[in-house]
């Protein structure tokens, strides 16, 4: 009678092969490695072969640029910028196209905001967008500087009868000369 493999045992070669098989190993991925700002394995093993990247690369900025531009020049960079995030970021790309930025001085670009959170929205994408900016623009000393849109308050709507009739006459004050004339009370 032929003897059958155990269930849950593996196929192992016949015990007349001459080499076993050797173990295969995994590669070990330490999770500090993703746990450190500017790190990344694939970045580590780059930099143990021999390929280290360039940390001073400034993005393709050279310091000394201070290039004058126009501010039709900072509204073109700056709508390029917001088309290529639109897909991405809707949010950001509408907070983006809904005010335009205004140049003060030669290197500081204020941008006007409703509120705090967009500002968190704004910072968050400020490397990419200034990067952009400045390498577009050839002027390394740009700064953003945030300020913040005072929203008018909207007129309630008039409901009662006396309302409207206040809201009426503020349009039109012929309006009160005709109440009086024709002896007229508001219930």
């Amino acid at each position: 009678m032929a003897s059958t493999p155990a269930r849950g045992s593996t196929n192992q070669k016949p015990s007349g092969s001459s080499k076993p098989a050797p173990p295969k190993t995994l590669k070990s991925v330490s999770i500090k490695a993703f746990t450190k700002p500017g790190s990344s394995p694939a970045r580590n093993e780059a930099e143990k072969n021999g390929v280290a990247e360039d940390s001073n690369d400034n993005n393709g900025i050279d310091p000394s640029w201070e290039n004058a531009f126009s501010p039709e020049e900072l509204q073109r960079v700056w709508n390029d910028y917001a088309r290529t995030v639109e897909k991405t970021n809707p949010r950001l790309f509408s907070m983006l196209t809904a005010h335009s930025p205004r140049l003060k001085g030669s290197s500081v670009v204020v941008f006007p905001l409703r509120n705090e959170t967009q500002e968190v929205e704004l910072m968050k994408e400020k490397s990419s967008l200034f990067n952009k900016l400045k390498r577009e623009l050839k002027n390394a000393k740009l700064q953003l500087e945030v300020e913040y849109i005072r929203e008018e308050r909207t007129q309630q709507k008039a409901f009662t009868s006396a309302d409207k009739y206040k809201v009426l006459a503020e349009k039109n004050p012929a309006l009160n000369k005709l109440k009086d004339a024709l002896n007229l009370d508001l219930e």
